[in-house]
């Protein structure tokens, strides 16, 4: 079931390999995604170097609605059903994390399946306020497993639990950016 999640994301690499997506001049690139910061634009040729990054990340959940939920009433995440196993062969949610052209990614969630249990996608979640995440993961049937510290020049963080056993990190950057 994986192997479909997977082949559509290299599918999705190749479509924009072959528009030449990421090989297009300054001009060009400012002009189709319509960035006008140099900042930003430098980013993005920076990025076209590069060879690997994180685009998506999944999660697995033995109840999809309490998992559901959970993201939804912590951290306002949009979570809609993309695929069924009748259309492509599993029941699969897509999970936007934030407004497009915002720092982040987006990912996935499926039924964890009992031969391949899997409990975590350790990532971190930024958050304007750690103090109100932390509750609301609480008030929500999470667990914060690391409390509440500093990290120098970086910002707030805590370790979290959610409701189907995965861990993930939240934090409320101070001097720190995502890029």
């Amino acid at each position: 079931m994986q192997i479909v999640i997977v082949g559509n994301l290299y599918r999705v690499a190749y479509k924009l390999k072959t528009k030449n997506i990421l090989s297009l001049n300054p001009a060009q690139e400012r002009s189709i995604l319509g960035i006008q910061s140099s900042r930003l634009l430098n980013f993005l040729l920076f990025l076209n170097t590069m060879a690997q990054r994180v685009i998506h990340f999944e999660l697995q959940a033995d109840n999809i609605e309490r998992a559901k939920a959970f993201y939804e009433k912590c951290f306002d995440w949009k979570i809609e059903q993309m695929m069924t196993k009748e259309q492509g062969g599993m029941d699969y949610w897509g999970l936007t994390t934030g407004p497009a052209g915002t720092p982040g990614i987006n990912g996935g969630m499926y039924q964890r399946s009992p031969e391949n249990p899997l409990h975590t996608y350790d990532c971190t979640i930024q958050v304007d306020d750690i103090d109100k995440a932390i509750e609301m993961v609480k008030a929500n049937g999470g667990i914060i497993r690391k409390e509440k510290m500093e990290i120098p020049h970086v910002g707030w963080f805590a370790g979290a639990t959610d409701t189907e056993g995965n861990i993930f990190g939240i934090m409320q950057p101070t001097e720190w950016k995502a890029s």
